[in-house]
């Protein structure tokens, strides 16, 4: 039996792992630098594969009753749908990703789990920081 803090953490790499994809096809276009360049090809995923993963985050998400997790996973699955969505929609599955990364993790921060806490930054903080 997975437990909601395991369910989470699933839900996070898998929500990761879509957004790593995605970002990975949209950098290595410029890319000139060869060793970047293999990374980024590591993190590439196919259509259907991207499609398995979000399938599998549905079903996680839905047996660990993580609604807002599983809502994400279906809006990623939607958007794969088609031939050619995925040049469509890829912004979309970005942003979707990083929502539902984000929302995993700071359920996980909330519940106390071992290793993760959420570091906030105002937008002036940043400014002095970078």
């Amino acid at each position: 039996m997975t437990t909601v803090e395991q369910a989470l953490r699933q839900a996070a790499d898998l929500f990761h792992e879509v957004g790593s994809a995605i970002a990975a096809d949209d950098l290595i276009v410029d890319c000139r630098n060869a060793k970047l360049a293999d990374k980024l090809r590591e993190n590439q995923r196919s259509r259907d594969q991207l499609k398995k993963i979000a399938a599998d985050g549905l079903e996680l998400c839905t047996q660990a009753v993580i609604p807002r997790g599983a809502g994400m996973f279906h809006a990623i699955s939607k958007a794969l749908a088609g031939e050619n969505l995925l040049r469509v929609h890829r912004i979309h599955i970005r942003l979707i990703s990083a929502d539902g990364f984000e929302l995993c993790v700071r359920e996980l921060a909330r519940l106390g789990a071992a290793g993760v806490s959420i570091h906030e930054c105002s937008e002036r903080s940043m400014e002095e920081h970078w």
